[in-house]
């Protein structure tokens, strides 16, 4: 009887000793997000780029007023993801999947930079 409370005694000890320990979570979750949200948010600046939303924008000046509406909300939808997918890449760089956080910081970045440079200079 004296064995059983005894180990009782220490399997409760190691369970409460696992309860009360913080856990370290890793944000890997953030840097996935990060890419991801850099790959979405940078479509409309490599369409921008190539040039393929041009020809539709200047079409829709005669045709279809909803068209430049819809591309103006495309734009601006784009540019909140890509700050959301920028700071979640920032946070996202203690994780064990840093990688990922660093390829959608610089998706991000390219993402907003592009279009203020191609601005300018056309």
């Amino acid at each position: 009887m004296v064995g059983k409370i005894k180990n009782y005694n220490q399997t409760y000890s190691k369970m409460t000793n696992q309860m009360t320990q913080p856990t370290k979570t890793d944000p890997k979750g953030k840097a996935v997000a990060s890419l991801i949200l850099g790959i979405i948010g940078s479509i409309p600046t490599i369409l921008l780029v190539l040039g393929i939303i041009a020809p539709y924008i200047i079409m829709a000046l005669y045709t279809m007023p909803l068209l430049i509406i819809l591309l103006g909300w495309l734009r601006k939808i784009s540019f909140i993801l890509l700050l959301l997918g920028l700071f979640l890449g920032i946070s996202g760089l203690q994780s064990t999947k840093r990688n990922f956080a660093i390829a959608g910081i610089t998706l991000c970045i390219i993402g907003l930079l592009v279009p203020i440079i191609y601005f300018l200079i056309y």
